[in-house]
């Protein structure tokens, strides 16, 4: 992510750990999304979101990488947001 590439490691590890408590799972989301793509715009829409398995893989890898994060509770913003 461009955050951790720009900031001091201590301040994106605070930014990184408030971000689950003070916004929507913005960072979360975008960590999920890094992957390989044909561009360098990244984006990550709602229609992605909503199909088949994304949620799914989005549960195993927060459960997978954040196993401290309350995966009931993080779903629940995302679909506030997106709905």
């Amino acid at each position: 992510m461009d955050f951790k590439r720009c900031l001091n490691p201590k301040l994106y590890q605070k930014l990184w750990e408030n971000s689950f408590y003070y916004s929507p799972p913005y960072l979360v989301l975008c960590a999920f999304n890094e992957k390989p793509q044909q561009t360098l715009l990244k984006a990550f829409t709602v229609m992605d979101w909503e199909m088949p398995g994304t949620k799914e893989n989005f549960i195993n890898f927060l459960e997978k990488n954040y196993p401290a994060r309350n995966v009931a509770e993080t779903l629940k913003m995302i679909e506030n947001c997106v709905s």
